[in-house]
């Protein structure tokens, strides 16, 4: 993150990196004593092992950013790797003199928000709904999201609801409380 993209992430100030990381280790080391933490990016991971959300996601994001010259390159990465770059940002190849022009170095670019990813999930009992996001800098991090859901199996939820236009039942399994 630069001061010139800070604003396109919609961030009101740069992300202390060292402090980040020291605050998520502490933060992990803390939760590691009463539960078992998984990190996103192992997630990510793990899901881009199934090919079919692999490709879905991939072409996705390339659609997004109108980066299809990167598919080919990104579907052949090994699963670790290829997640890492999905979250850190994939560097450009510019096809035409437009993308040349854009001073951008990625064609997807980093995604500082999955590092605060409680805005765009909630869960409802054993369901999962990812919200629609507004601006297009968090909407990669949608579909990150989406990917990992849907690739995660049953065992995991049992289901998860995509693009906040999911209206769910009623009653939400809710118990009556006082007042009801």
């Amino acid at each position: 993150m630069t001061p010139a993209t800070a604003a396109q992430v919609l961030y009101d100030d740069i992300l202390n990196l060292p402090l980040a990381l020291s605050e998520h280790g502490q933060l992990k080391g803390v939760l590691d004593q009463v539960a078992k933490v998984i990190e996103f990016r192992d997630l990510l991971s793990d899901v881009l092992e199934k090919q079919r959300i692999r490709r879905a996601l991939i072409e996705e994001l390339a659609s997004l950013f109108d980066c299809p010259e990167v598919i080919a390159e990104l579907i052949d990465m090994d699963s670790a790797p290829l997640a890492r770059q999905l979250i850190e940002g994939t560097p450009k190849h510019p096809d035409s003199l437009e993308k040349y022009l854009d001073p951008s170095r990625y064609a997807i670019p980093p995604l500082p928000n999955t590092f605060f990813t409680r805005d765009a999930t909630m869960c409802v009992n054993d369901r999962v709904v990812i919200g629609s996001m507004a601006f297009r800098a968090r909407a990669a991090e949608a579909l990150l999201l989406k990917a990992i859901f849907k690739g995660s199996g049953g065992d995991r939820l049992r289901r998860a609801h995509f693009g906040g236009r999911y209206r769910p039942p009623d009653a939400l399994d809710r118990q009556p409380g006082p007042g009801d």
